[in-house]
């Protein structure tokens, strides 16, 4: 009787790990897609996994990028300067100087 309820009980748990974690069929893990992957050093970009580092810690489309340096303009990553802070199409502007 003991076995039946532990294993009733585990069958349970892994019933919910994986509705929780969608399709996923690695539900210990946390996945992109239907690929584990380990968030202290990945991104999941698009469902894509994507090596982060210290710097790169946004996702751009399926890219990593960096948020201080870097802006997102229509999935593309574009330098960002001291006066160019926002997205024009695929490019970027100084918002007090330029109009898009």
């Amino acid at each position: 009787m003991l076995k039946s309820l532990i294993i009733f009980a585990f069958l349970l748990l892994v019933t919910e790990l994986k509705a929780t974690h969608l399709s996923c069929p690695w539900f210990f893990f946390p996945c992109c897609g239907n690929v584990p992957i380990n968030l202290s050093i990945q991104l999941c970009c698009n469902n894509v996994a994507v090596a982060k580092s210290a710097t790169a810690t946004t996702c751009c489309g399926n890219t990593a990028i960096d948020p201080n340096t870097q802006l997102c303009c229509n999935n593309v990553a574009v330098a960002k300067s001291a006066t160019a802070t926002t997205c024009c199409g695929n490019t970027a502007l100084d918002p007090n100087t330029q109009l898009c």
